[in-house]
């Protein structure tokens, strides 16, 4: 039976771990930079992720964690006032390796990650380098997918991350496109952006490089009019530029895949003969268009299936999925 009268005892947090206060602290004033703008997280090559799930399995493939933040109250009373998943590096510091670990109140947490991030009152965020992700050689890619002005966020990480799922080796960004390192695109890809292999340039410097590494160029563009009738519903239609029909069971299998909201209008001083353009035929006639990520996402997979490329198993994919669930903490 408790005392009467006796007064709580504060519980310390670790000793290692750093408090940071005050909104211009310029660990914070620096963290919040690097969430909200792009040009200097370029210039630092530097970026924030937020999450426990992607924050371990950016620490599962190895990639350096240069500070951990752990959202937590200044004074710690009551076992309660830190949960999951902060209360699990507390507790487990260990199996958060990072350079530095910090203590942030949650009203600092939300400074630095902004709003739009609505953070939970024990979350994680993570400041990581820029990994050094080599792209595949010559010979070796066999699968590119090439962004034209994708300046979502949210379109972008969904597409890294189905790229990265199904298979596809890299990517190639143009101008106009937002960075890989952009909070939404880490995001909505769960960190995959961080682990996807891309180069940048530009329009012309895309067929240049497909021409290189000997990768057929394959746009995605709305129908013309000139195709209409050799086009069948529910399925992909494909076409060279001088209008000459491709089979689909006669698919490249070296392909880039080129997909964005600018015309393909953009690609034609540039495109080769070789090149091929793709269409998903629209049999409602009430909608004439699908956005870039919906048409990018069934592109993926189609010529997948076409091509018959395969690199993983579903076991595998599950057996990764299991592990962002499972980081095996030491109970309370």
């Amino acid at each position: 039976m408790p005392i009467i009268g006796a007064k709580p005892k504060q519980i310390p947090f670790p000793e290692h771990m750093f408090r940071l206060k005050g909104s211009h602290n310029p660990i914070i004033e620096h963290m919040e930079r690097l969430q909200k703008n792009k040009s200097y997280r370029l210039e630092r090559r530097h970026c924030i992720v937020q999450g426990k799930n992607d924050i371990r399995a950016l620490i599962r493939d190895n990639v350096p964690i240069s500070g951990l933040g752990i959202s937590a109250p200044e004074e710690w009373w009551k076992p309660n006032e830190v949960l999951t998943p902060a209360i699990d590096v507390i507790r487990n510091p260990e199996k958060w390796p990072a350079t530095r670990q910090y203590l942030v109140s949650i009203d600092m947490t939300r400074k630095i990650l902004g709003s739009q991030a609505r953070p939970a009152k024990h979350d994680l965020w993570a400041e990581v380098p820029f990994p050094d992700i080599p792209y595949p050689a010559k010979g070796e890619l066999k699968r590119l997918i090439c962004l034209n002005h994708v300046n979502s966020g949210q379109v972008m990480g969904l597409l890294i991350r189905t790229a990265r799922a199904l298979g596809w080796q890299a990517a190639y960004t143009m101008r106009g496109s937002i960075d890989f390192y952009d909070p939404q695109a880490i995001c909505m890809s769960r960190a995959h952006t961080l682990r996807f292999p891309h180069i940048m340039g530009t329009i012309s410097g895309l067929f240049t490089h497909c021409a290189e590494m000997e990768l057929t160029p394959i746009i995605t563009t709305p129908l013309p009019r000139s195709q209409l009738a050799n086009a069948q519903p529910n399925q992909l239609h494909f076409w060279r530029p001088d209008d000459s029909v491709v089979d689909p069971q006669t698919l490249p299998k070296s392909i880039a895949f080129v997909v964005g909201t600018k015309s393909f209008r953009d690609y034609d001083p540039f495109i080769s003969k070789n090149a091929i353009y793709m269409a998903l035929p629209m049999p409602g006639p009430q909608v004439n268009s699908v956005n870039v990520g919906s048409l990018a996402s069934i592109g993926l997979f189609e010529l997948n299936r076409l091509t018959g490329w395969n690199t993983t198993t579903q076991k595998e994919a599950v057996e990764l999925e299991e592990e962002d669930e499972d980081v095996g903490f030491k109970p309370f």
